[in-house]
C-alpha cells in the first residue's frame, strides 16, 4: 500500500480545504484591504499546495 499522498484527491482536497478555510476566517472575522489579502494567499494556497504536495509524492 502506497503512501496516500499518491491519490490526487488527497493533494488537491488539502489545497481547496485549507483555502476554504482562509476565505471563510477572511469574509467572518477580517474587513478592509486586509480581507483581499488573506483572499489572495487563499488563492495561492488553492493553487501551489496541490503542486507542492504532488512534487513530494514523486
Amino acid at each position: 500500500m502506497g503512501s496516500p499522498y499518491e491519490n490526487p484527491v488527497v493533494y488537491y482536497g488539502v489545497g481547496l480545504s485549507s483555502a476554504m478555510i482562509l476565505a471563510i476566517v477572511a469574509f467572518v472575522l477580517l474587513e478592509g484591504t486586509i480581507r483581499w489579502i488573506v483572499m489572495g494567499l487563499a488563492v495561492v494556497e488553492a493553487v501551489i499546495l496541490p503542486q507542492l504536495l504532488k512534487m513530494s509524492a514523486e
